[in-house]
């Protein structure tokens, strides 16, 4: 099927016509872009892929139930709300990412995948691709969660040291340019509820939430919305 977009590094600009973590020209971040950008809500569609106008586009797609979680209005004097995103598959925003990285795998008839370890990031996705052969690499075993690690070993997942990673394996790392899509539609979710929002907090780790968010922002505004919101790092 013809694709609607490609990658493209936003430090030296290249672009890419197939999937890496970071450029591996300058280690910059990859994010996707899109041929047009139109923002149109198919109701019709579950979850997250009511938004597939600014979504990559596979020809199946995976979806175990993420997104349209909660918008709850936790104080009405500073009109302050909160997204729950524990009611998610695997109770994290993650699995929006995992939706895509998922579809990605199943679009290329990838049977054999590595990632690099990342505590909700890593879980959510053996979730997604629990039918394929997973490898996981981490830089010390001994700072794993204890209940995720007996998780991995249960579920019979090879454990490595990230030293081992191989080329010639399909690897997954958290900073990625499907997880920038999967999380920018929190607020695409947040923007069709048409909640009288003006700032959007978001917890300070990687940064890579909030510069989804923003993604899915500047998005917005390019299709020709008025979107008013701000958004910041706690």
């Amino acid at each position: 099927m013809n694709k609607n977009y490609h990658y493209k590094c936003i430090s030296c600009k290249r672009i890419f016509d197939k999937f890496f973590n970071r450029c591996p020209y300058c280690n910059g971040l990859i994010i996707v872009e899109y041929s047009s950008i139109k923002f149109e809500i198919d109701k019709t569609k579950q979850g997250i892929w009511r938004y597939d106008s600014l979504l990559p586009n596979f020809s199946t797609i995976i979806s175990k139930g993420e997104g349209l979680t909660p918008l709850v209005k936790i104080d009405k004097e500073n009109n302050v709300y909160i997204k729950n995103e524990k009611y998610n598959p695997t109770g994290s925003y993650v699995d929006r990412s995992s939706a895509l990285i998922a579809s990605y795998v199943n679009e290329n008839n990838i049977r054999k995948i590595g990632i690099i370890y990342s505590e909700d990031f890593t879980s959510s996705l053996t979730y997604y691709l629990s039918d394929i052969f997973i490898e996981i690499f981490v830089d010390d075993v001994v700072k794993m969660d204890p209940n995720e690690l007996t998780k991995f070993l249960s579920m019979k997942i090879n454990i490595k040291s990230i030293s081992y990673v191989k080329n010639n394996i399909n690897i997954f790392e958290y900073m990625n340019p499907l997880t920038i899509e999967g999380l920018k539609t929190i607020l695409f979710e947040i923007y069709e509820k048409n909640a009288n929002i003006e700032n959007i907090i978001v917890p300070t780790e990687t940064g890579i939430l909030a510069y989804s968010l923003y993604k899915g922002l500047k998005e917005l505004r390019e299709a020709g919305l008025d979107v008013p919101y701000k958004i910041q790092e706690s």
